[in-house]
């Protein structure tokens, strides 16, 4: 029977001594490597619907829809406020860091001058009319080109608190033929910023 413990405990001794030799040996460094990119935080541009109660956003796509009411066209001859309506662009979620925003105009129905064209072309479209975009500190007719190439640059106010901007209906071509009706268009803005 004392055969049979001796050799029981020979693997167990085999065992343990290896862990013994490990524990004394010197340490050793391993170096690791780490690489990472930080990127900006990507810089989101809504419209303030709390400041500009004619704009209505849809929230699936992130567009928004700009409602100037019916208006008569002695308002839009007279450049009547009446023939226009006010918004703010704003930022959200931008990193504080951001000392620049850019903006640049453009629309799919074309233009005329500084004006945005109406985008209907049915019987009962208004026709001599278009659109055009100020900034809401701007008096007169100082539309932005938008031909996307004009850009508008944000002041350090602007940036903060947003940036009023006035759209409004004007007459086209003082000697052309207007009529009045429906009138449509669609605006891109685009944001450049760092």
């Amino acid at each position: 029977m004392k055969r049979n413990k001796s050799v029981l405990t020979a693997p167990l001794l085999g065992l343990i001594l290896p862990l013994a030799s490990h524990g004394a040996a010197a340490p050793t460094e391993i170096n690791v490597d780490f690489t990472a990119t930080v990127i900006e935080t990507t810089c989101n541009f809504i419209i303030d619907t709390a400041v500009s109660p004619a704009v209505k956003e849809n929230t699936r796509n992130s567009q928004y829809t700009l409602t100037i009411p019916n208006v008569s066209l002695d308002k839009i001859i007279s450049e009547d406020p009446a023939a226009q309506s006010n918004f703010t662009l704003k930022t959200d979620s931008c990193s504080p860091g951001i000392s620049a925003i850019s903006t640049k105009i453009t629309s799919s129905a074309g233009r005329t001058g500084n004006l945005i064209n109406n985008s209907l072309s049915n019987s009962t479209a208004a026709t001599n009319i278009g659109m055009g975009f100020k900034r809401q500190s701007d008096s007169g007719n100082n539309f932005i080109t938008p031909d996307n190439a004009t850009t508008i640059t944000w002041s350090s106010d602007e940036r903060s608190a947003g940036l009023p901007l006035t759209v409004a209906l004007r007459i086209v071509n003082s000697s052309g033929t207007t009529s009045t009706g429906e009138f449509e268009s669609t605006t891109t803005f685009n944001f450049t910023y760092n």
